[in-house]
């Protein structure tokens, strides 16, 4: 937050998750998307970047 990182992922390769957290309004990071096992994640910040979880197991 210090720093203005706007996003940031978490990726959990044992549980096969991925999670986005995003600087919000209040410069505070929330939880912007999870995904355990398949699914698309998406970019709060880059806006079109995604990343289908199937692909990258």
């Amino acid at each position: 937050m210090n720093y203005g990182v706007q996003e940031y992922w978490i990726v959990n390769p044992m549980l096969h998750s991925i999670t986005v957290y995003a600087l919000n309004g209040e410069s505070m990071y929330e939880q912007h998307d999870m995904k355990t096992g398949n699914g698309i994640i998406n970019s709060n910040f880059l806006v079109g970047f995604r990343m289908n979880l199937e692909e990258i197991s």
